[in-house]
């Protein structure tokens, strides 16, 4: 059963009389042909469950068995148009899986759509020794970026190069130096954002977003993601690049993106993953707290993590990328055990911070 199943299932469940989910890929509710029961309101024994991968409805009472598509043109043939076209883009006008790492198909990728305002970026797969962006490649090989994105990321020697080819900044002029370019790609090689890294200290200009269309969602990974598996969503991209099913919203609060992944994924295939800064940032906190209580999964960090993000434990904490997905599957809270967990949290911390303020240690 895919993500596009599973949203429509949901879609159509106000039309289906005791509609309840047992389980991943198991819903239950009176069978809206036979009635269950005249006699008894409450037996339900309507079922849609995954077989071989698709979504099928079962009657334990009168036996009718159709599967999904069927289902849906019976009860709501204008879900099932829409259920049609969705279905139909999904299996033939998008990538499958991480399928996109294969060099034959990553090229191909790329090269559907060169979009002006990357025509003046080379990738950093294509960056040889001794060209002037070399410095870009080498900043993404001490960050240690997986090379297998190296197709997908760019290097410019200017902001410039990027900024005249999109409508809305295209007047605004930046200082010129080198950065290191994340297109946040979509399908097919179209994107709405490109994310710059830039290779100074200047704090105004370190980390620059172009908009390139208003009306997308500021997700980085999107191609990479396999729907089917719990997804992790990071603040920043390259965070996201380390971790196992990751995309990246590029801020730790977007209403746009919440509305879109939950006609892909449940709540409880979500796990949010803030830097492990919420404890002490009052904002970022509210909003972990509230992602708790909308039925989100959390990571929450113990004290073996000592860094701010996955960049950093890899970097500076030298840990393995394996070690470091192994640490966040066995840091992932949900409901009240979160609720408790981050409790605990911040009252160690308000401990802590008191003892140091009456000078009795940490």
């Amino acid at each position: 059963m895919n993500f596009i199943e599973r949203k429509y299932i949901l879609l159509l469940s106000s039309k289906l009389e005791r509609f309840k989910e047992i389980r991943a890929n198991l819903y239950n509710f009176r069978c809206p042909f036979c009635k269950d029961s005249e006699k008894n309101k409450y037996k339900a024994r309507g079922y849609i469950y995954s077989r071989k991968d698709e979504a099928v409805y079962k009657c334990h009472n009168c036996g009718r068995s159709h599967s999904l598509q069927v289902f849906l043109q019976l009860l709501d043939p204008n879900l099932f148009a829409q259920f049609k076209v969705e279905n139909f883009e999904n299996k033939f006008g998008s990538p499958k899986k991480n399928k996109l790492f294969k060099e034959n198909v990553a090229d191909q990728f790329i090269k559907q759509r060169i979009s002006k305002p990357l025509k003046h970026c080379v990738k950093l797969s294509e960056i040889e020794e001794g060209n002037e962006l070399y410095v870009v490649k080498q900043y993404a090989i001490s960050r240690k970026i997986p090379p297998k994105f190296f197709s997908y990321l760019y290097a410019t020697s200017s902001l410039n190069n990027i900024s005249k080819e999109i409508a809305n900044v295209k007047d605004r002029k930046f200082p010129d130096f080198p950065v290191l370019v994340i297109p946040f790609f979509t399908w097919n090689g179209k994107f709405d954002y490109i994310q710059c890294r830039a290779l100074t200290n200047n704090a105004e200009f370190r980390f620059t977003t172009f908009e390139v269309n208003e009306s997308g969602l500021k997700v980085w990974g999107i191609p990479w993601i396999d729907w089917t598996e719990p997804v992790h969503v990071f603040e920043g991209a390259i965070d996201a690049m380390f971790v196992n099913n990751a995309i990246a919203i590029a801020g730790a609060s977007d209403t746009k993106f919440i509305q879109w992944i939950l006609t892909k994924k449940r709540k409880d295939e979500i796990i949010f993953c803030f830097d492990n800064d919420y404890k002490k940032n009052p904002q970022v906190l509210k909003i972990v707290e509230k992602r708790i209580d909308d039925g989100f999964k959390i990571l929450l960090f113990n004290k073996q993590f000592k860094w701010k993000d996955m960049n950093a434990a890899i970097t500076t904490g030298y840990w393995s990328m394996p070690k470091l997905n192994s640490y966040i599957q066995n840091r992932v809270f949900y409901d009240l055990k979160a609720k408790l967990e981050l409790s605990s949290q911040l009252k160690k911390g308000r401990l802590h911070e008191n003892n140091i303020l009456n000078n009795k240690g940490p």
